[in-house]
């Protein structure tokens, strides 16, 4: 199979894998159309398991997520996926406890494939808007004593969230 593009067409098969990775959590996916030597930027560097556990854990923490794909550019075997994605933060993520508060993020996702399969995935997004519309990061004209109490405010929060039957919040 040539990885020219030829008779497989490459963005509808990169938007049917991302499709059921992130809308239904299949995580059969990651198994069936990725190498096993995948490797996964998101940005740090994961290989297919670790990019497996990631879906799982995203997904927990997001369990209504849905990735809206807008637009798609493929040339040969590599596909740009430009998207947006929503969720309820109703689980574990980031560290963080479950706040029950929406999210909504972009992000822009690059597929390459071999032999019909993912070799390799690159993923652009910006976790800090998530970490904002979750409460944690500051707002932007708080001076250095706002921030001290943001931060506090946040700690707190975040202490009863998790004596209120959330998971344990750990730092590492």
């Amino acid at each position: 199979m040539s990885d020219r593009g030829g008779d497989l067409d490459y963005a509808a098969l990169a938007v049917r894998i991302h499709d059921r990775l992130w809308n239904h959590g299949d995580l059969a996916t990651v198994e069936g159309f990725c190498w096993p030597d995948l490797v996964a930027y998101l940005p740090e560097e994961l290989d297919r398991d670790g990019f497996s556990r990631y879906v799982a854990e995203t997904r927990a923490g997001l369990p209504d997520l849905a990735v809206h794909v807008h637009e798609t550019v493929a040339e040969r075997n590599q596909v740009l996926l430009r998207a947006h994605v929503t969720g309820t933060h109703r689980g574990p993520l980031l560290g963080l406890p479950p706040t029950g508060r929406p999210t909504l993020r972009t992000e822009l996702v690059w597929y390459r494939f071999h032999g019909g399969r993912v070799a390799c995935l690159w993923r652009e997004s910006n976790p800090l808007v998530v970490l904002d519309q979750l409460g944690v990061v500051p707002p932007e004209d708080a001076g250095p004593f706002g921030r001290f109490g943001h931060s506090l405010r946040t700690l707190a929060r975040m202490a009863v969230l998790t004596a209120k039957g959330g998971p344990k919040w750990t730092t590492r």
